[in-house]
């Protein structure tokens, strides 16, 4: 297949960048990302950091199990991302957000329904 010049370039923000192409490297998009119909760019969180540690998370504010990942750090990695990108890009951003968004919402309200129905199981 011949080379196209690269209409459209995906910026994944991530912490394991070696983990890219991974399956986006397969199939029809895999075909696309060599023939230059698409590029791809790992972009790794931790590079925006600013302790010679390079920590990217920090246990969560209100306490409790587990780590969350620093705003700090996916902020500025987000804002150096966009630098050179198109409005294309960012919106495309916006919308993947915005679906994510109703995905959460979605999902709320579906523990809300399973937690209600498990509650009155426990009361019968």
């Amino acid at each position: 297949m011949a080379k196209l010049d690269s209409p459209w370039k995906a910026k994944v923000l991530t912490l394991f960048p070696e983990m890219f192409p991974g399956p986006l490297g397969l199939s029809l998009a895999g075909q696309g990302l060599e023939a230059g119909a698409w590029a791809l760019e790992a972009v790794d969180i931790r590079d925006f950091a600013a302790d010679k540690h390079r920590t990217v998370d920090d246990p969560p504010f209100g306490g409790g199990p587990g780590m969350v990942i620093r705003p700090d750090v996916v902020s500025e990695a987000i804002d150096r991302s966009e630098e050179h990108t198109s409005e294309l890009q960012s919106l495309a951003y916006l919308v993947c957000r915005l679906l994510l968004e109703k995905k959460k919402k979605k999902r709320k309200r579906e523990i809300g329904r399973a937690d209600g129905k498990s509650r009155r199981r426990q009361e019968q």
